[in-house]
């Protein structure tokens, strides 16, 4: 009962109003199970930390290539972690099925 004053009503296909910290709140809780709440997490994450490496890219010169690299990377494995079902697998295959069975919101 506890988890589900946690969650944000409604399906997990559809989200709420474009309100952005509403929006964030059912993207984050909703992104093991939808692709539609996964896809709108890891884009708002991945924009800002793209906004962000355009100060070294400006400033210092560091390649654009290299952060796109470095996006690309970190969005993959982003949304392979966030979906879950992998980790819980890997978990599982490397002794720690306790550990796999975890919901953490």
């Amino acid at each position: 009962m506890g988890d589900e004053r946690h969650r944000v009503p409604g399906p997990p296909h559809r989200p709420p109003p474009r309100r952005l910290g509403r929006k964030n709140d059912w993207a984050a809780t909703n992104k093991a199970h939808s692709w539609v709440a996964l896809g709108a997490h890891v884009a708002t994450y991945h924009l800002i930390m793209g906004l962000l490496l355009l100060l070294p890219v400006l400033r210092d010169g560091w390649p654009a290539g290299n952060a796109q690299i470095v996006l690309t990377v970190s969005a993959a494995t982003h949304a392979l972690i966030d979906r879950r079902r992998p980790v819980r697998a890997l978990m599982r295959a490397a002794g720690s099925p306790g550990f796999a069975t975890v919901e953490w919101a």
